[in-house]
């Protein structure tokens, strides 16, 4: 990792709106030469935690006063030769800690920055699902021991980091997501049936899953 693409940042909060949902802005004045930005926060900022700046990190509110964020895992000093690794963290705003959430079981698969930038948290923040490569994706019910990777391995497809679609929480049990021609979900739901020739939106709740984009035409589905 060179120092050209190291940053190191702050993470921080910052109130935006009020009580009522005014925004909290003032004009900015601008320079000479102009300037994109014709307003600026005037709302409190709070900094939270140190960490390296990449610009697909993802935050996210989570219940009890908790914020989830991805970020590179990296201790200091380092040699040149080290590599971040990628972890979710929690903030906790009434012990101001920070806290990697993700047990060995967990980021033995989502070690990468793509896995990081897409990870979605149940309404109820008691579960995450982070993507992990070939479109697969990995469950985790946050502090626990239960690990589920519903997608087979020899199920995956596509580039090993590229994603065709962000795995989504519907509910707090359900969880939508994308699966080729040859998967499980679809041979024992359309048994009896023609073999599948096109990809699919699935979504599994509590063991059971049916398909979201049965009805759905070519034309939409051939984009993925």
């Amino acid at each position: 990792m060179s120092n050209e693409n190291t940053i190191l940042g702050t993470f921080e909060e910052r109130i935006v709106a009020d009580e009522n949902g005014s925004l909290l802005a003032a004009p900015t004045e601008l320079p000479e030469q102009g300037s994109t930005g014709t307003h600026h926060c005037t709302g409190k900022t709070a900094s939270l935690a140190g960490g390296v700046f990449y610009p697909w990190l993802k935050v996210q509110y989570g219940t009890g006063e908790r914020i989830f964020f991805s970020s590179c895992v990296l201790s200091l000093p380092a040699s040149k030769k080290d590599e971040p690794g990628w972890s979710l963290f929690c903030y906790d705003c009434i012990t101001g800690t920070v806290t990697d959430v993700l047990p060995t079981s967990v980021s033995n698969h989502t070690s990468k920055a793509m896995s990081m930038a897409q990870f979605a948290l149940s309404p109820d923040g008691k579960n995450v699902v982070l993507p992990i490569k070939n479109n697969r994706l990995v469950g985790y019910v946050l502090g626990t021991d239960s690990v589920e990777i519903p997608i087979e391995q020899d199920e995956g497809f596509g580039e090993e980091d590229g994603l065709k679609l962000t795995p989504a929480w519907k509910g707090n049990r359900g969880v939508s997501f994308l699966v080729s021609e040859n998967s499980h979900f679809l041979t024992k739901t359309k048994d009896g049936q023609e073999k599948p020739t096109r990809k699919e939106i699935v979504v599994l709740e509590d063991g059971e899953s049916r398909i979201l984009s049965a009805s759905w035409p070519d034309e939409i589905m051939r984009h993925f």
